[in-house]
């Protein structure tokens, strides 16, 4: 054998496996700091309450569907809740008094709307702190996987929520806004498919809305769309009003409204949180 090729071809071969080594390395770095940016724009370009000055607040609400169910009881226009949000992105919900009525049946219909319109409130509320109140990666675990798919960025990752164990895939778009979250509870099968919506507000993107659509298996069963308008208060984008409208598989043909008012707004109250 010609030792003297066979060292030549050694060259070239171990000079193609470097350049192979180095492009890797550069692929590598690259999208290390693809997703360094990437990180970087949903922590920025979102505007949420938790990166703002404000330290609370808190307001009153009431619905249409509650409204229209007390009218023939009183005159005044009740606020049967009270909510207070709380920097870095809690929300406490107390139950405002109701007014009083002789007949104790038309006082228990009063608080069943009470409980009804706290129960609605806490699930629309939710995705809203997600959206608008916080950060939307700050609950992000250590376990989630990064990954690109042309235009496409996805963050997935597994997790417990209210004692259910959940898989969860956000798909992003290369600017960082945010355009699909689906979720898998793994003990029923049951996917949330949540579309949020952003419009542009002094350079960031603000969260106006979110359709949500509910599988059982292949088939869609329900959904409903969120609509919300803001007002701006001392220099804050606060809710103002919260539109749900919402349809079912068994009623396919019927859509039930609901608008959420929220009044009496009160920045930075001296709280005493326990915990």
């Amino acid at each position: 054998m010609n030792y003297s090729n066979y060292r030549k071809l050694l060259k070239i071969t171990n000079y193609r496996k470097t350049i192979a080594f180095l492009f890797t390395l550069v692929n590598i770095l690259s999208a290390q700091v693809d997703q360094e940016i990437f990180f970087y724009r949903v922590n920025t370009l979102y505007y949420n309450l938790e990166n703002s000055k404000l330290n609370n607040f808190s307001c009153w609400i009431t619905s249409n569907v509650f409204e229209e169910n007390i009218k023939e009881l009183t005159l005044e226009e009740i606020f049967p809740l009270e909510i207070t949000w709380v920097n870095p992105n809690r929300i406490f919900f107390i139950k405002r008094p109701l007014p009083s009525v002789q007949d104790t049946s038309l006082y228990k219909v009063m608080e069943e709307l009470q409980l009804e319109l706290l129960q609605e409130l806490k699930g629309i509320l939710l995705d809203w702190q997600r959206y608008y109140g916080g950060k939307l990666l700050a609950d992000l675990p250590d376990n989630y996987i990064y990954s690109a798919d042309g235009d496409t960025i996805s963050i997935e990752y597994e997790a417990i929520e209210e004692s259910k164990n959940i898989k969860v895939k956000m798909n992003f778009n290369q600017d960082g806004l945010c355009t699909k979250i689906i979720t898998k509870y793994y003990d029923s099968g049951q996917k949330i498919f949540v579309y949020p919506i952003f419009n542009s507000f002094e350079g960031k993107f603000i969260c106006t809305g979110w359709k949500v659509r509910i599988s059982e298996g292949e088939a869609i069963e329900s959904g409903f769309d969120i609509r919300v308008n803001s007002r701006e208060t001392d220099g804050y984008m606060l809710p103002d009003m919260i539109y749900m409208e919402l349809q079912t598989k068994e009623h396919a043909q019927k859509r039930f409204i609901r608008i959420y008012k929220f009044r009496n707004v009160i920045l930075n109250k001296k709280l005493q949180i326990l915990n």
